[in-house]
């Protein structure tokens, strides 16, 4: 990871030492030659750079990481695969929505995972992931490190690993130097993360009986620190625990990525959101990206010892900026002191809100629907007066996340038209339209439509003045499903297992039109979901809009779903209007 501060003298060797970028780049299955070079951005070391184009929405790379580390509280998660039956697919792919109504994506109940008969951590989905995984790590690290702490946290497991595998002989000189040549912010941790780190090098010394390198060990955890990223699966806004790559962790920081990560089993991915040139450095998010400029600078400050400047960050400041009405900058930044502090509330009641509803989730509607209440008054509340003392913009974070949050927990209570209402305003208003958020907030904005679609015509909402006809809304439904279909693909792409369970489940809304609701494919959709969606924006009281993209895109989006499940025929119509696209 970049260090954009004083201490790069270790990290900015890397890109000097062509054996040593060579030796990292091996660890790779690259689809464009990648290179360590020094970095475009001031003060950032290394940066990994593609010697070819890369167009938008391609795997650049993957790789197994030399390490990936379960968190204790992911107790669905296979310590070898990681696959995890909640997550709807199985180790084989298997998808849960082949199973299931159109209406819902819902995983199975979690299987009983094995358990390792001596330290009771290690958690397998099946007994030759047991096997590999007592081959490769388990057996050095089951009695010495986790019947000793078997809630050690993955940080420090990580490390415990790291130092066990090179005590072993797992690593060559070269690889442990790669590993120990990335930026640790040694100088930079904190008090309290160092006397932590003190306690963790003594506990090493203790567990394994033997004299210990003090500042190696120190040093590793450092390097840990900065460099590890979380085990974040396609499917899931959660993280399965803790993982290093040598090749992800050369990649820099810009809070307008060109790239993202995410991890499909054990293996890590990492694909473009936009198109880079040749020669180009890939970049990533190290935060995430949905979060405001102010949240984003403090998170990358305390854990990446940074202030980014780069243009979206300068954007959305200058913003703040404007709509403070300061008289000077010293009034500046205590104005944006105070939305900084009103974003954290924001956050907080949004998370005691959410824990607080699903511990009612199974009791009495009057006991949910008072705490929704409250939740729902409180954040309108807030968003009244607390942008510097006026109304805070639709579109600033954090409040499409938690208008996000908010349409979760309706649809969780079956209140489908307030829950739609707040998934509008949530993922229509969020600022960036692409990789893993936006996918995530569009399927659950999908879901409630599909949910709202099945309520009678003739009840709520479509009573309701100026809400779309119950065929209105089918046909804007399919609209966004076939938005949904083509940012799946984008951000994880057709070989991605959740890209197909996502498709599984929307195919069966394709083909031809029914009951009066226009056919995909057919100009008159076109027309009327550009109608539709303008009306439905105005009664959710939304300004931004989604691009359904043009009819080859749309044919071919619709095509290519219904294709890739050979038990499905593509609908004549469609077909038809293929052959004359192409």
């Amino acid at each position: 990871m970049a260090s954009f501060g004083q201490d790069t003298a270790i990290r900015s060797k890397i890109h000097d030492d062509l054996d040593l970028c060579r030796l990292i780049l091996t660890a790779a299955s690259a689809s464009r030659p990648l290179e360590i070079r020094e970095s475009n951005i001031p003060n950032a070391g290394s940066g990994l750079f593609t010697s070819a184009p890369i167009p938008v929405g391609v795997e650049i790379f993957r790789s197994s990481p030399i390490v990936n580390v379960r968190d204790p509280s992911a107790r669905h998660v296979c310590d070898w695969c990681y696959t995890t039956t909640p997550s709807g697919i199985d180790s084989l792919g298997a998808m849960a929505a082949e199973q299931l109504g159109a209406t819902s994506i819902m995983p199975p109940k979690p299987t009983a995972m094995l358990l390792c008969s001596g330290c009771k951590v290690g958690r397998y989905c099946s007994q030759a992931c047991q096997r590999n995984a007592w081959k490769t790590f388990h057996k050095l690290e089951c009695k010495a490190v986790l019947s000793e702490a078997p809630a050690m946290g993955p940080t420090t497991l990580a490390m415990y690993r790291l130092l066990l595998l090179k005590k072993d002989g797992r690593f060559t000189e070269r690889q442990w130097k790669a590993i120990m040549q990335l930026e640790s912010h040694f100088e930079e941790q904190n008090e309290d993360l160092r006397n932590d780190i003190l306690a963790k090098v003594h506990g090493w010394g203790r567990r394994m009986g033997t004299d210990v390198d003090f500042m190696t060990v120190w040093e590793l955890l450092c390097i840990i620190f900065t460099n590890s990223m979380n085990v974040r699966p396609a499917e899931a806004d959660v993280s399965f625990g803790t993982s290093l790559d040598l090749v992800v962790s050369m990649i820099n920081h810009d809070c307008s990525p060109n790239a993202h990560v995410f991890f499909e089993g054990s293996q890590v991915r990492v694909r473009s959101l936009k198109a880079i040139a040749a020669g180009g450095e890939i970049t990533v998010s190290y935060c995430d990206p949905r979060l405001d400029v102010l949240l984003r600078q403090e998170i990358l400050r305390q854990t990446q010892f940074f202030h980014c400047e780069c243009t979206t960050c300068n954007s959305e400041y200058n913003e703040h900026l404007e709509a403070s009405g300061a008289a000077n900058e010293k009034d500046a930044i205590r104005r944006c002191e105070v939305i900084l502090d009103q974003q954290k509330t924001m956050l907080q009641v949004a998370g005691n809100c959410t824990s607080g509803f699903y511990s009612v989730l199974k009791g009495s509607e009057a006991a949910k629907t008072e705490m929704l209440s409250q939740f729902a008054a409180a954040i309108e509340t807030m968003t009244k007066s607390g942008y510097g003392g006026h109304a805070w913009p639709a579109h600033v974070e954090p409040l499409p996340n938690v208008r996000m949050t908010l349409a979760g927990m309706f649809k969780a209570g079956f209140s489908y038209v307030p829950a739609l209402k707040y998934a509008l305003a949530g993922c229509l208003m969020a600022g960036r339209r692409c990789g893993s958020p936006f996918v995530q907030d569009l399927l659950e904005l999908v879901r409630i439509l599909v949910q709202t679609c099945n309520e009678p015509g003739d009840g709520m909402p479509f009573t309701v003045q100026n809400f779309p006809t119950k065929k209105e809304l089918q046909m804007l439904t399919m609209g966004y499903i076939v938005i949904l279909c083509k940012a799946v693909r984008l951000a994880f792409g057709t070989d991605c297992r959740y890209t197909l369970m996502v498709w599984a489940w929307a195919r069966t809304f394709m083909g031809a039109g029914a009951g009066g609701v226009p056919a995909l494919g057919q100009t008159v959709f076109e027309e009327q979901f550009e109608k539709v969606q303008k009306k439905l924006a105005s009664w959710a009281e939304v300004d931004r809009l989604l691009n359904l993209g043009d009819r080859r895109e749309l044919v071919t989006t619709v095509v290519d779903v219904i294709k890739a499940f050979e038990t499905y025929t593509i609908k004549p119509g469609i077909a038809r209007i293929r052959q004359e696209l192409e």
